[in-house]
């Protein structure tokens, strides 16, 4: 009986893709598609950022702009739980 040994490495991101959320090209929220769009800001803000206005301030959006295209898609920001839903 031969044994297998498998080298079984999980990578949850492409190699050299940027994880650091703070230097995250937000710059296309405008276009990018609302439901990966949420997943990104709820993330930025739970791990980056004290709430949406800092979220805003740091990546230079438009928090109305933001807020408007999320609210369009079904999406509204919760200040207690600092995240849309």
């Amino acid at each position: 009986m031969r044994n297998h040994y498998f080298n079984l490495q999980l990578t949850l991101e492409p190699p050299g893709m940027e994880t650091n959320f703070s230097h995250m090209d937000l710059s296309t929220y405008e276009t990018m598609d609302p439901h990966l769009l949420v997943g990104v800001v709820n993330t930025a803000i739970r791990n980056h950022c004290e709430s949406l206005d800092d979220l805003c301030k740091t990546h230079d959006l438009d928090a109305e702009v933001l807020t408007t295209r999320l609210a369009e898609a079904g999406y509204d920001y919760m200040p207690e739980q600092r995240q849309f839903r």
